[in-house]
């Protein structure tokens, strides 16, 4: 149940970081700063929002029945991977391969 839920919430963090990085990139400056300016807006809003469902599911640990405690905070410590997938590794990745550079490709000559 834990996985379930922590890929869930990091899945939906991904795409909403390469729709963000596939939006900067129509804009045309280049995928070095697109990626910069998706880091900056769209990173800044998955970190509020990532840190305010930790924070949720960190109130479990309040709770006397203790698989509800353990599942509070490997939740939360699994999100916190999470985030720090897409925030680190996901544009370390993107970078490093070139990834949507092909969309940004096909965007132009269409």
């Amino acid at each position: 149940m834990i996985a379930s839920v922590a890929m869930g919430l990091t899945v939906d963090s991904s795409i909403h970081y390469l729709a963000g990085l596939k939006r900067e990139l129509a804009r045309g400056d280049g995928f070095g700063a697109a990626l910069e300016r998706t880091q900056q807006d769209v990173g800044s809003a998955l970190l509020y929002a990532n840190f305010a469902l930790v924070a949720g599911f960190l109130v479990l640990t309040l709770s006397n029945f203790i698989p509800l405690v353990y599942f509070g905070v490997l939740s939360s410590v699994a999100m916190l991977g999470g985030l720090l997938g897409n925030l680190v590794v996901l544009p370390l990745l993107l970078n490093a391969t070139g990834g949507m550079k092909v969309a940004q490709s096909h965007a132009s000559s269409t």
